[in-house]
């Protein structure tokens, strides 16, 4: 299988597993965008999008409520954008940070022009793309990063196909689990915080649990 056809499979494959466990889940997604915005967008930030993230967001352009589907909410690009331009004016700040896993796959910087955040947990973390990797790292790898406190950098996956592929498994081992707390009498329209994935492992398992 060419890869090409890998981006394309992970996507599928992916959103067929969400849909399986929440038939309704597109309603609580934004519709997707056009390739042209996404190419506009690479333009305007010089960077160049993965293949299967532009296949993503061309399906659906990030949550509306907070489902979980990336872990943490997968963001609108607008979000996105807004994220990265607040790093790019605190690039000048950044600080080191001396717990990087696994060591020298990830540089050990809080802010970077190089890392472009697509998901978060609206509470000052998120997963990145990251352009700018360790010497032990790759280009386009998935990793996480806080803006607040935190002082560790965990990478997740070689490439954003990857990390798609991971969150399927995830999902069908029960690892990235459905909790749905609707009750009876709820408006079956009514899905926003009713619904949701919750991981249950620390990602700095993450690469663990893809090698078995």
């Amino acid at each position: 299988m060419n890869q090409s056809s890998q981006d394309k499979e992970a996507v599928d494959n992916l959103l067929n597993e969400f849909k399986r466990q929440l038939p309704e889940i597109m309603q609580l997604m934004n519709p997707g965008i056009t390739m042209e915005e996404l190419n506009t967008t690479e333009k305007d930030l010089g960077i160049t999008f993965p293949a299967s993230y532009k296949r993503l967001l061309s399906i659906t352009n990030g949550e509306g409520p907070f489902v979980g589907t990336m872990c943490y909410r997968l963001m609108p690009i607008a979000d996105s954008i807004r994220e990265y331009s607040y790093i790019k004016t605190n690039v000048k700040d950044s600080s080191p940070i001396p717990d990087v896993f696994p060591e020298d796959y990830a540089k050990p910087q809080k802010y970077s022009l190089n890392r472009y955040p697509f998901a978060s947990d609206g509470s000052g973390n998120f997963i990145c793309l990251d352009y700018s990797p360790g010497p032990k790292g790759k280009i386009g790898q998935v990793v996480t990063i806080a803006l607040g406190d935190s002082d560790t950098i965990d990478v997740l996956a070689d490439s954003f196909t990857e990390y798609l592929i991971f969150l399927k498994h995830a999902l069908v081992t029960g690892k990235l689990a459905f909790n749905d707390e609707r009750e009876e009498d709820d408006d079956p329209e009514e899905l926003a915080w009713k619904v949701y994935f919750e991981y249950r492992f620390r990602f700095r398992e993450v690469r663990e649990m893809m090698a078995k």
